[in-house]
């Protein structure tokens, strides 16, 4: 259930930086499905400006950019692997080495 709302929250992602907490979130909770979901969102096309209200000193000036390196750089920091923004073989790596 979980994992559903941080679906739904990215499908939409008109708030920017709620997109950076749910990227956070799922990195927090570190499992197999989790992971998938960051993978996944690899494969989002975000658009390069978005709305950035609060919690941003200077939001990045292209988001097309800021969230898919953010998005890699957690998975990295979760996995110890690096396959950039190949999210086929993020996918294979997590279904071979993590559980729920």
């Amino acid at each position: 259930m979980v994992i559903r709302r941080f679906k739904s929250c990215y499908a939409h992602h008109s708030a920017s930086r709620r997109v950076v907490e749910q990227v956070f979130a799922l990195q927090k909770v570190g499992n197999q499905s989790a992971l998938f979901e960051l993978a996944d969102l690899l494969k989002v096309k975000f658009p390069e400006k978005l709305k950035a209200q609060w919690g941003w000193k200077g939001p990045p000036p292209d988001f097309s950019k800021y969230f898919p390196d953010l998005i890699v750089s957690n998975l990295k920091d979760t996995t110890k692997q690096d396959f950039g923004l190949d999210s086929e073989k993020w996918s294979e790596w997590i279904k071979r080495n993590l559980k729920d």
